[in-house]
């Protein structure tokens, strides 16, 4: 059985079942009521500025700012109005003043169903039409080029939220996305599906307040012994698909290509001494791509481990909520690149540190807006030659995340 079709069994026996056990149930907990929002806990907004190095040579710099929202509000019904938007701007400076410049942006309108099966589960449906633009510029002292390309895409979800604090829940999903990306010279039409878990809020407009508003109670007891955090990068998913090329000036010419992708990534904080957070990142990436010819395949394994330690000013008031923290980075890349008989491969050693202050901002009872500014320093070793690469430099986070106990 292929990969694609044992998550679809996966999710098409799971859901007969939440329908059966989710019957003749008393809920006290609408995951869509009306005026209820649903928001996914992820990173919203990042700021970096990295001073490149080739073996301890300083060549140049890249910046990179993007923004990412992800939000749905019910307006009764079981009806759901929602935005997915995402914006991005980078670039790689070198030396010789010749740069790389991205630029793009995508909005996805959604409109949901959703039903409250039992107490703890809820279903829902969701399709989404999405328009963007994608730049590249390249420019050096005398000229300038930009390849411009057109988003136009459509897509649906089925969501499966688990509520497993009040008004927090892990939601398992399957989607399917189709994305036309239309250039000067051609078009590239790719078909993409797949499984993916992720934390979500279910969260009316009026249970959403400014923790000081409250005295800071929201945060009175968070960096204690026994709590802790998820941060908003934890997440995983499996996704796979299938792209088509098809070029202007040959129109009889066209190439496929089948790729893959899997993602995890964990990441958390736990208290066991007062305003002191001992807390870890662990994320693991595995894809593939491949022509449909057979005669060339790329393979990419990455991995990732980052300790973190927090601590917090020991004072009453908001106060508290700022934090001081540091770690380090430790992991592997490796790719692969298959080409008729030909195999070439890239394995590097990934080390690091950082360092940073930040801020806790509650707007409920178990989340938090948090922002950091840290300097980062991450050096990749190639493992057959000892040539390294380094990027130093400034960086920007903020994003959701849940507090709980344990």
């Amino acid at each position: 059985m292929k990969l694609q079709q044992l998550l679809f069994a996966v999710l098409f026996t799971i859901l007969p079942l939440s329908l059966i056990f989710g019957q003749n149930k008393t809920t006290n907990f609408d995951f869509f009521a009306k005026r209820q929002n649903s928001y996914t806990l992820q990173q919203t907004g990042y700021y970096g500025r990295m001073t490149l190095f080739d073996n301890d040579q300083k060549y140049g710099h890249f910046n990179s700012t993007w923004a990412d929202v992800d939000w749905n509000h019910w307006v009764g019904g079981g009806l759901g109005l929602g935005l997915k938007a995402s914006a991005s701007w980078s670039g790689t400076h070198p030396l010789t003043n010749n740069e790389q410049l991205n630029r793009s942006w995508s909005i996805s309108p959604q409109l949901s169903y959703g039903k409250t099966l039992t107490d703890k589960i809820g279903l829902y449906g969701r399709a989404n039409v999405t328009f963007g633009v994608d730049k590249d510029i390249s420019k050096s002292p005398t000229t300038t080029t930009t390849d411009k390309a057109n988003l136009f895409g459509y897509g649906g979800e089925i969501g499966l939220p688990y509520r497993f604090s009040k008004y927090t829940s892990l939601t398992a999903s399957v989607d399917y996305q189709h994305l036309n990306t239309k250039y000067d010279d051609g078009k590239v039409s790719d078909n993409t599906y797949g499984f993916s878990l992720r934390m979500e809020d279910y969260l009316g407009c009026g249970a959403m307040r400014c923790d000081p508003s409250t005295g800071f109670s929201y945060s009175r007891n968070m960096y204690v012994p026994g709590t802790g955090f998820v941060s908003y990068d934890t997440r995983g998913g499996v996704q796979f698909g299938k792209s088509k090329t098809t070029y202007n000036n040959f129109p009889s010419l066209t190439t496929t290509l089948d790729h893959n992708d899997i993602d995890l990534n964990l990441n958390g904080t736990i208290y066991i001494i007062k305003y002191v957070g001992i807390g870890a990142g662990l994320e693991f990436g595995h894809s593939s791509s491949e022509f449909s010819s057979g005669n060339s395949k790329t393979t990419s394994t990455y991995f990732e481990f980052d300790p973190e330690l927090f601590i917090h000013l020991p004072v009453t008031g908001g106060l508290r909520n700022l934090f001081f923290k540091g770690g380090g980075y430790f992991g592997s890349d490796r790719v692969e690149q298959k080409s008729g008989t030909l195999t070439f491969t890239d394995k590097e050693s990934i080390t690091g540190f950082n360092v940073g202050v930040g801020y806790n901002a509650f707007f409920s009872e178990q989340t938090a807006l948090r922002a950091c500014v840290y300097y980062g320093s991450l050096t990749n070793k190639d493992k057959d030659t000892d040539d390294k690469t380094q990027r130093r430099g400034i960086g920007a986070t903020v994003g959701l995340m849940h507090s709980f106990r344990f």
